[in-house]
């Protein structure tokens, strides 16, 4: 079928993808991931893997921009993926009460608004379950998940098929995205390689950007170069959490623009000089 396809329950289909809520797996608005991973449990586990591979996730802990541009958490929802492995292809109505899923009618048979199409890349679905597609990864509105988070009928073949992914070719603006993340201490640099592609970027290129991002921010705060400050020594081995302390802990209590890292060998520079 073509990209601007309109789907309704007697389409038939051997790939599905959906996104649903807890009001179409019978819940409350209000239910919550525990609740939605149960019923979904209960489904997709008694589901014949032999005629169906089946795989979702609940995601709830992601964020959304909202018409006034603020940042609030996203309303708590399920990505359900299914592959029909013997025989033609079935309804869509056949598909979704195997599922367990139930659209309202005059409320929730707007197929669109649920995401409802064929599986373009089954690799890429397996990876964007627990958001780490390039793409997924770019945006820091979606949270990671764990395989563990992934409720399926055929876990085998669920974990051959995230194997079988392939970065994703992404724009100037999400690879930019990604080195922001960095620079901003929210990513990692092998996060980055693994979410751009080792083929594209090295450790040492990803550095130097963050370099400049530091020393950009650097010229352009309005904080002195020299100030009075006290200074605590903070020792201890090599994976002790040193910089951890520095960078995760000590920002969120006293403020990123208030901490800065010292070491003995800036004493022994002065000294010299």
């Amino acid at each position: 079928m073509g990209k601007n396809t309109i789907y309704n329950d007697e389409s038939s289909m051997r790939t599905l993808s959906l996104t649903v809520y807890a009001e179409q797996l019978g819940l409350a608005s209000d239910a919550s991931s525990l609740e939605m991973n149960e019923v979904l449990s209960d489904a997709i586990l008694n589901i014949d893997p032999n005629r169906y591979f089946v795989f979702a996730i609940v995601h709830y802990k992601d964020f959304i921009i909202n018409d006034k541009g603020e940042k609030v958490p996203k309303k708590v929802h399920a990505h359900i993926w299914l592959i029909v492995r013997h025989g033609g292809p079935a309804k869509i109505r056949t598909l979704l009460n195997l599922l367990k899923v139930s659209f309202r009618p005059d409320i929730d048979d707007n197929f669109k608004a649920h995401a409802i199409k064929n599986i373009k890349n089954k690799a890429v679905s397996a990876m964007y379950a627990t958001h780490e597609t390039a793409k997924a990864l770019a945006d820091p509105n979606k949270k990671k998940y764990l395989t563990d988070d992934v409720i399926t009928n055929d876990l085998e073949y669920y974990l051959y098929l995230r194997k079988q992914y392939k970065t994703e070719e992404l724009s100037k603006e999400d690879i930019n995205q990604i080195l922001l993340a960095v620079a901003n201490d929210g990513m990692t640099e092998r996060e980055a390689m693994q979410a751009i592609g080792p083929a594209s970027i090295t450790i040492g290129q990803i550095n130097k950007i963050k370099a400049k991002r530091l020393y950009y921010m650097q010229v352009t705060n309005p904080a002195p170069l020299e100030r009075e400050m006290e200074v605590f020594w903070h020792c201890g081995a090599s994976n002790s959490g040193k910089t951890y302390y520095i960078k995760k802990i000590l920002p969120n209590e006293f403020g990123r623009e208030n901490v800065y890292r010292l070491d003995d060998r800036d004493f022994v520079r002065a000294q010299n000089q």
